[in-house]
């Protein structure tokens, strides 16, 4: 068994629950993510022309990082052991 090495921006997303840091990487352009602010607030944010845009538009120094946002919710139903 060998000794695995990271990079940073993977020891970074390891390390704090999916979390990239502004500073590591920011998004692709016009990507939806889950953004979290220094006081600690978390929404959803849009990603383009260099800044984070929702209600208002915030600059990388507002953001301190991210994370892509999930697959949404597939709810599978059973019908007549048959499944959609």
């Amino acid at each position: 068994m060998g000794l695995k090495l990271f990079n940073m921006e993977q020891l970074s997303i390891c390390c704090n629950d999916g979390w990239i840091a502004c500073e590591d990487r920011l998004p692709e352009e016009n990507q939806r993510v889950l953004a979290s602010f220094s006081h600690g607030a978390v929404t959803i944010l849009t990603y383009y022309d260099k800044k984070f845009h929702g209600i208002y538009d915030y600059t990388i120094n507002t953001v301190l990082a991210w994370q892509p946002l999930p697959e949404p919710y597939n709810i599978k139903i059973k019908n007549n052991n048959n499944e959609k």
